[in-house]
């Protein structure tokens, strides 16, 4: 987390969300040969967006940010930095 930034959720709290985000991540993949592969999922909460995503083979990427940004400009830049990061 950046500095002067106050967490919303406890450490506790952020484990527990991103094993459960994992855990929704493999749901979805059972249903790539019907549908596709997901490419991320968002959630809009009061306060905060969280995004989640594939970033390497079983490994996902989880972000949040504030509820007030352009959040499909921010999905695509995130994935476009995480094509290029990839490719090297």
């Amino acid at each position: 987390m950046r500095e002067g930034l106050t967490a919303y959720l406890s450490p506790y709290e952020t484990e527990t969300s991103l094993n459960q985000a994992l855990y929704r991540w493999k749901a979805r993949l059972k249903f790539q040969q019907k549908i596709g592969a997901p490419v991320f999922a968002l959630t809009k909460y009061e306060k905060v967006y969280r995004v989640t995503m594939i970033f390497e083979g079983e490994k996902i990427l989880c972000f949040s940010t504030e509820s007030d940004v352009n959040i499909m400009d921010l999905i695509d830049n995130v994935i476009k930095l995480r094509d290029e990061t990839l490719k090297t």
